[in-house]
């Protein structure tokens, strides 16, 4: 079996949430609330400042910042990348 990585497109969203509702649904009942990764776009993500290899790291792979802000604690930088139609 062969195994090719391309950029998600907005067919992929559904698939994806399923995935990530599989890995996560155990959790939910223990937690009292959805994990984060239930809740999460998959389209932004989410960097601590401080962890500097990740910011070079996500902007070669056509991620661009949008926010740096506290949140939950920790000092963040957002990035998002457009998601190819589907």
């Amino acid at each position: 079996m062969t195994f090719e990585a391309r950029p998600a497109t907005a067919s992929d969203v559904a698939a994806i949430e399923s995935v990530i509702h599989r890995a996560y649904e155990k959790y939910v009942e223990r937690m009292d609330r959805k994990p984060a990764p239930m809740t999460a776009d998959y389209v932004r993500l989410v960097a601590d400042r401080v962890v500097t290899e990740n910011l070079g790291y996500y902007a070669r792979r056509g991620f661009t910042e949008f926010d740096r802000r506290l949140h939950e604690g920790y000092d963040r930088v957002f990035f998002e990348r457009p998601v190819a139609p589907g």
